[in-house]
This record gives C-alpha cells, sequence and structure tokens, in this order.
C-alpha cells in the first residue's frame, strides 16, 4: 500500500491550520479550566486538553496534534500549577 503525498504548499497549509485550529482550542479549553479551577482538583482538569488535541488528530495529523499536545501542556504548567506564572 502507498501512501500519497500532498504537495508541499497544501500541506505547509494544512499544518499551518492545524496550529491555528489547535491554538483556538487549548485557549477556549484553558477558560474552561479557569473557570472549574475553585470547584475541582487541578490535577483532574488536566484532562480536558484532550478536547483540543483530539480534534486537531482526526483533522489535521499526528504532527499538528502532537504541537498541540505541547502547547496544552506547556500551558497548564504555566497557568495552573503552584508557583503560577513561573517556568521553574
Amino acid at each position: 500500500m502507498t501512501v500519497a503525498r500532498l504537495p508541499l504548499r497544501r500541506q505547509a497549509t494544512r499544518w499551518l491550520s492545524g496550529l491555528l485550529v489547535g491554538a483556538a482550542t487549548v485557549g477556549a479549553v484553558t477558560g474552561v479550566v479557569a473557570l472549574l479551577e475553585p470547584h475541582l482538583p487541578v490535577l483532574g482538569l488536566l484532562v480536558l486538553y484532550l478536547l483540543a488535541v483530539l480534534p486537531v488528530a482526526v483533522r489535521f495529523g499526528v504532527g499538528p496534534a502532537a504541537a498541540v499536545s505541547v502547547l496544552s501542556t506547556a500551558v497548564f504548567g504555566y497557568l495552573f500549577l503552584p508557583q503560577h506564572g513561573a517556568w521553574l
């Protein structure tokens, strides 16, 4: 079985679209997590970021989904884990 390759420009457009959609969904999920943070344990809310990663994986592929998963983990760690607003 051979895999059809997309032209480079079309492939780059698909990647960029996936990243933009992923960034928007990470922003939306971050808003939901911020609203739920006072009521639920923070670490239990990390799983909500799958709602940002899975649609990107299904529609745009593994590459953009991997980038969105790294972005969502970084955003969650920066905003919601102890030492808010610190990288280390």
